[in-house]
C-alpha cells in the first residue's frame, strides 16, 4: 500500500533533479512499509530541503539526507513513533532505515536511508548538544552496522 507521495515530501515543489526523485521513491518504498507495519498514520513535518532551505534549518548540516531526498522528519510529540522504533529495530535493519539519536529530535523521528558515518542504526547527528531527554540513548547495537 502507498501511503506517502513526492508531493507530500516535497510540498514546496523545489525542483528535483533524476537522482532525487529515485532517491524519494526508494525512501518512499521504505516509509510505506515503516508506516504499514507501525499501524497508526504518520504525520511528515519535513521532507525533501534544497540546499537553502537546508541552511537555514540546520547549517551544520550541511550533508544532510534530506538534501538528497533520502531522509524524512515524521512529528512524535508524545513518543510513540520513537518508543515503536526501538521495539522494532529489526524492521528498520530489514528495511535499511537509520534514525537521528532522539535526544537530538525533541518531537519528532528523523528516518533516513543511507548508512550515517558511525554505522550505528540510531546516531548522533552532530557534535553540539542534546536539545531533550525524552530517551536514555539506549538500544540494542546488534542492529548497527559496524
Amino acid at each position: 500500500m502507498t501511503y506517502f507521495s513526492i508531493s507530500e515530501l516535497n510540498p514546496h515543489k523545489f525542483p528535483l533533479s533524476p537522482d532525487v526523485i529515485k532517491n524519494l521513491q526508494l525512501l518512499i518504498s521504505k516509509i510505506d512499509s515503516l508506516r504499514e507495519s507501525y499501524g497508526k498514520c504518520l504525520i511528515v513535518n519535513s521532507g525533501y530541503r534544497d540546499q537553502a532551505q537546508q541552511n537555514k534549518i540546520n547549517p551544520l548540516a550541511p550533508k544532510s539526507k534530506h538534501c538528497l531526498g533520502l531522509a524524512v522528519d515524521f512529528k512524535d510529540k508524545d513518543n510513540s513513533l520513537m518508543n515503536w522504533i526501538l521495539q522494532n529495530l529489526d524492521l528498520a535493519k530489514n528495511l535499511e532505515l537509520f534514525f537521528e539519536d532522539f535526544r537530538y529530535t525533541p518531537n519528532w523521528c528523523h528516518v533516513q536511508v543511507g548508512r550515517p558515518k558511525s554505522g550505528k542504526r540510531i546516531f548522533v547527528p552532530n557534535p553540539g548538544p542534546t536539545k531533550c531527554n525524552r530517551w536514555n540513548g539506549n538500544y540494542d547495537h546488534q542492529f548497527d552496522l559496524l
